[in-house]
């Protein structure tokens, strides 16, 4: 039988909800796609009340708030820039019904091994706004334990370029077993990043740096394939995920 929280609160107040998340014991519920899946044991603090659920477009950047929706976001994305590859990244990221419940700081917060938002906010250079410190995606997922301080917003340049994303899965609607993120900013090298190869998303950046100096994408996509840390699992095997990740940069590249 799953266990119910021991104590819920819903703060009006950011500080309040700070001073709430700072009792042992205690976690922050956004959407609930995480939480409420798994037995609670301790206290719970819903963020819904904190207006954190503002999406604006200022000085070249996207700010979302963490509580903001996958759904909301999808809809209230702005033309041009990255929308597409944003947009195609929530889809893919569960059915109608999870994206009309998560959240966009519990998907960065859950850290997924295979989420392709997560790999499309990467080559965005992305980054997260907390209450103490700001900081770049690419560090918060390169991090081993998961901070436990709370995301408030993520940050996304708003700039013009070229998005594609290809991936490998048993079926259209399942999740990556590997996936390859490409964003070819305006007058910028390409950025790159997989989901499959690692605990969790991560740039390919000796890959990058090989486009970035004129080299073929064939070496690129060699790089991509020995970037691969991930020891396979019954989805597909090491050898697998590896070769699958130069199938794929190279198709991205295209």
């Amino acid at each position: 039988m799953s266990k119910r929280p021991t104590n819920y609160s819903r703060p009006k107040t950011l500080a309040e909800a700070l001073r709430l998340l700072a009792q042992p014991d205690t976690v922050p519920l956004g959407g609930g796609t995480k939480l409420l899946a798994g037995d609670v044991t301790g206290a719970v603090v819903d963020l819904q009340e904190l207006g954190l659920n503002q999406i604006d477009l200022a000085d070249g950047e996207l700010r979302v708030g963490a509580t903001t929706t996958l759904a909301d976001l999808a809809a209230a994305l702005p033309a041009g820039g990255p929308a597409d590859l944003l947009r195609k990244a929530i889809h893919q990221a569960g059915p109608n019904t999870y994206r009309h419940a998560a959240t966009v700081g519990g998907t960065i917060a859950s850290r997924l091994a295979d989420s392709e938002l997560l790999a499309a906010l990467l080559v965005l250079n992305a980054s997260l706004r907390m209450p103490e410190d700001a900081v770049w995606l690419a560090d918060y997922l390169a991090i081993e334990e998961r901070p436990s301080t709370l995301i408030t917003a993520v940050v996304i340049p708003w700039e013009n370029g070229q998005g594609r994303s290809e991936r490998t899965a048993r079926t259209p609607a399942d999740t990556p077993i590997v996936s390859i993120t490409c964003w070819q900013p305006e007058n910028a090298s390409v950025r790159l990043a997989a989901t499959g190869l690692g605990k969790r998303p991560f740039r390919l950046t000796n890959a990058e740096s090989i486009l970035a100096e004129g080299g073929p994408v064939e070496a690129a996509a060699q790089a991509a394939q020995a970037a691969s840390a991930h020891p396979g699992d019954f989805r597909g095997d090491a050898d697998y995920r590896a070769k699958m990740a130069a199938v794929l940069t190279k198709r991205v590249c295209a």
